[in-house]
């Protein structure tokens, strides 16, 4: 062997003498850490059910998660949450649940069901830990829900719509369901509430004031598209509950008219049967203010195939001093996001609600912890996102061109900011027990002049 090759092997040798010695130094190291760190994990405490899990699905969860609720199985005790631990650590992860979906700092919307950074580190950290039970003492005390038919009580009035069984089949269906009765008089209401059976199968069903001159379908029902835009009320969906408008706010029940519900059915493969009654709740008091909406609907979506991220913005005025209050977003499967941008008159911007995921199964109206006043003269910007490639996993067909439409499969863009004008009424009406007083407020009051939502 000549000298260059013994060097050389030696060299070799060296490298493999440091890179073991290296080895053996490391996973010292790492067994002295490991026995530091030991007595500090023993320490940390255990994240249980009763301690740490049950306050996280009372205050973010057990509002749909409980018998007779929308969603699949109840999480009001450990018996029924504990095999659902692993799939609720992979829900949150993914950012399924839960269902609230728009950005904005702690404080900025109302009833805010969003999890903290915590709240989602002690749920994985329980999936992970196999989900342990904890001391029974700790165990806050279960939420008294109230899920009875009626949630704002009983109602003053209840209208009824007829019972409509759609057939079990994979397609979408849209029906109008008129209710059984007129209203016998002007009726002055701050709230209602639709009871429905069918919370699985109803998509939506959008009320709106049916007037007396329009031909009632036969049975008080209509497979026929008809518009409900003229005099809406507002649009249910599974959880909502519509919250009563606040004091000094009603909407008008002309004699006369009835209330119709546009319903869309989703496919189903089992056969329901459905019939949804109204309750009305009657105002009482003075009326000194209106709520009011500005909105846009987009008609003519013409979205690519394979298209992630397809953009269209409308863009609205608002006709008066406002104080905003809610919002909403319509879309249907491939809906991807929506953000609304409020241009002030004197050149500024604000982003006033950024939808970061839209998601078909969830849809809700999103309430402002506190009103956002606004000057007459700013324009609202409405822009709506769709998704039509294959990475958008609700996507029925990524490889053809998607149009507005009426089905699920088709698309559609409706976005509303809900408001209060700032002046008041110059002279208040003066409302009892839903009618109101002889003389008292401006004449002319139209219908439809205030809206629920």
């Amino acid at each position: 062997m000549s000298c260059g090759a013994a060097e050389s092997a030696d060299g070799a040798r060296l490298k493999r003498s440091d890179t073991l010695y290296r080895i053996v130094v490391m996973r010292t190291a790492v067994r002295r850490l490991a026995a530091l760190a030991a007595p500090l994990l023993a320490c940390a405490p255990e994240v249980t059910f009763t301690k740490d899990i049950a306050p996280i699905l009372q205050a973010k969860c057990q509002s749909c998660h409980r018998p007779g609720q929308i969603a699949p199985m109840s999480l009001l005790t450990y018996q029924e949450a504990r095999p659902y631990a692993h799939a609720i650590r992979m829900s949150v992860a993914i950012g399924n649940m839960p269902p609230f979906y728009a950005a904005g700092p702690p404080g900025y919307f109302k009833d805010d069901i969003r999890l903290t950074e915590k709240e989602k580190q002690l749920l994985a950290d329980w999936a992970n830990a196999d989900a342990p039970e904890g001391d029974p003492a700790l165990l806050p005390a279960p939420i008294a829900w109230d899920d009875s038919e009626w949630p704002l009580g009983e109602p003053d009035l209840v209208l009824h719509f007829p019972r409509h069984s759609p057939r079990p089949n994979y397609k979408d269906q849209y029906v109008t369901l008129v209710s059984d009765q007129a209203l016998a008089e002007d009726t002055w209401v701050r709230a209602l509430h639709l009871k429905t059976q069918s919370k699985q199968v109803i998509h939506h069903s959008t009320l709106f004031l049916w007037d007396p001159a329009t031909e009632m379908p036969e049975g008080g029902m209509s497979l026929e598209h008809i518009n409900p835009k003229e005099n809406p009320l507002f649009t249910w969906f599974p959880g909502f509950l519509a919250d009563p408008l606040p004091p000094g706010q009603a909407i008008l029940l002309p004699k006369g008219w009835r209330v119709a519900g546009r319903t869309h059915f989703a496919p189903t493969r089992t056969r329901v049967s459905e019939e949804m009654a109204l309750g009305i709740y009657h105002a009482d008091g003075p009326i000194d203010s209106v709520q009011k909406n500005i909105a846009v609907f987009i008609g003519d979506l013409r979205i690519p195939p394979g298209k992630s991220d397809y953009t269209r913005t409308e863009r609205m005025e608002f006709p008066e001093d406002a104080q905003l209050s809610h919002f909403r977003v319509h879309m249907h499967l491939r809906g991807k996001s929506a953000k609304f941008i409020l241009n002030y008159p004197d050149g500024s911007k604000r982003e006033i609600f950024d939808l970061l995921r839209y998601r078909f199964a969830w849809q809700r109206y999103y309430y402002l912890a506190e009103p956002l006043t606004v000057p007459k003269g700013t324009v609202a910007e409405f822009v709506g996102v769709w998704d039509n490639s294959a990475a958008n996993p609700q996507n029925p067909d990524p490889t053809m061109w998607c149009f507005t439409g009426r089905r699920t499969i088709d698309e559609m863009f409706g976005a509303t900011i809900f408001y209060t004008p700032l002046a008041k009424l110059a002279i208040p009406l003066r409302i009892e027990k839903g009618r109101r007083v002889d003389g008292s407020g401006p004449m002319g009051q139209e219908r439809g002049s205030s809206q629920l939502l």
